[in-house]
């Protein structure tokens, strides 16, 4: 909380040119966000890995200056959460669930909410044709390309890949500055 609060203060006070020299307006926009991250409910749960290429299987994950490789298995499909959350900080995150099958999900009954938060890096999710998906999207000078090749600069769009069966995955992105691509 504290590290947030110093973060919204510096980039407030970047942003208002109190310290006499011309910084770049996208760099006080980064300490506002991250400071907005920090103070929210920005969580670090899972891994975090910075500057590194990182491969794994978990529900959780953040990348930071990195290259981050998520392929979860059918273990991780059985967590009592249900939700996963990915974060993305000036990397690169590929999230590949082409091994999730729709039965795996269907005994459960609820959908698995993954969210998706990109912030100046790229996060690319690869999806079995055969799951019904819905897809959230929220983008703020970002791009977000779903599945049916719709592009979002700026604002949100909903995606719904099977309507007439109810979602077995609901993706929740939000991008800031970066890319985040759904593919089938």
């Amino acid at each position: 909380m504290f590290l947030g609060i110093c973060c919204l203060v510096f980039g407030a006070l970047l942003f208002i040119k109190v310290f006499f020299f011309a910084i770049p307006v996208l760099f006080c926009m980064l300490f506002l966000y991250l400071g907005f991250l920090f103070t929210t409910d920005f969580r670090l749960a899972g891994s975090w890995e910075c500057f590194c290429r990182y491969t794994a299987q978990d529900a959780n994950h953040t990348t930071c200056m990195g290259k981050g490789i998520i392929m979860p298995d059918a273990g991780a499909l059985h967590e009592p959460t249900r939700q996963w959350c990915y974060t993305t900080l000036a990397g690169s995150t590929v999230l590949d669930l082409t091994s999730i099958k729709p039965e795996q999900l269907a005994a459960s009954g609820a959908p698995l909410v993954i969210s998706l938060n990109t912030a100046w890096g790229k996060t690319r999710v690869r999806l079995n044709p055969d799951l019904p998906v819905r897809a959230e999207s929220v983008s703020a000078f970002g791009k977000t390309v779903l599945p049916d090749n719709t592009s979002i600069i700026i604002g949100s769009h909903v995606y719904q890949s099977h309507p007439e069966q109810p979602p077995r995955i609901i993706i929740k992105s939000a991008v800031v500055f970066g890319a985040c691509y759904i593919e089938r």
